[in-house]
């Protein structure tokens, strides 16, 4: 059978996804901005010099975010989309390499982000509620270079699941009926499905 895409419809998607996405993150850190100004660290004041990017962290968090969404699985081919076809939207889009590293500098908000929503749908659903529970496995590269690996070394271990042997780590989650996060946490690869789990039931009950 031929599956037939339209290309133009995907890509008007996409684009309402990344529009919805930015929105979103925008209104919150305007939100956040009370908060976060205060514990900004001050020039002169012990901090590390950091080089300053371009793009906004508005941006920069958008953009994170929209990889997830986009279904590629490495941040090259995600980088030449966006030069493609978002560089108008984009107009500080840096080269490649400091794109990486300006995404991962945007970890610790993102991290912040989620904690703050996953805080808020656990007030808003009720212990009665039915929930649903999932763990997922990360692998961090094929089985035939695992010793060979170094990036991930001291810490992802060889687990298995369903889908057979792997290396990396496992994402445990736990989501209530409108598949609003409830809690979420990582282990390495050998830990069983139900501990990890039972570390962030807790959270939740």
């Amino acid at each position: 059978m031929t599956v037939y895409v339209d290309a133009k419809k995907m890509k008007e998607d996409m684009t309402y996804q990344l529009i919805t996405i930015y929105v979103f993150v925008s209104d919150f850190m305007e939100m956040m901005q009370s908060l976060l100004l205060p514990l900004a660290c001050k020039p002169g004041r012990g901090c590390p010099p950091i080089k300053r990017s371009k793009m906004r962290l508005v941006d920069r968090l958008t953009l994170g975010i929209f990889f997830s969404l986009s279904g590629f699985d490495n941040y090259a081919d995600y980088y030449r989309f966006l030069h493609t076809y978002h560089t108008k939207d984009f107009p500080h889009l840096p080269t490649y390499q400091n794109f990486e590293s300006s995404l991962i500098r945007t970890t610790p908000v993102a991290h912040m982000m989620l904690n703050i929503m996953i805080t808020y749908f656990q007030q808003q659903t009720p212990s009665s509620l039915v929930k649903f529970a999932d763990s997922s496995r990360l692998k961090v590269c094929d089985n035939q270079r695992i010793l060979s690996h170094k990036v991930a070394a001291q810490y992802a271990s060889r687990g298995k699941t369903s889908r057979g042997w792997f290396f990396g780590f496992k994402l445990h989650i736990i989501c209530n009926q409108m598949m609003d996060i409830l809690g979420v946490t990582f282990t390495d690869g050998s830990t069983d499905d139900r501990e990890g789990l039972q570390a962030i039931w807790e959270d939740i009950c």
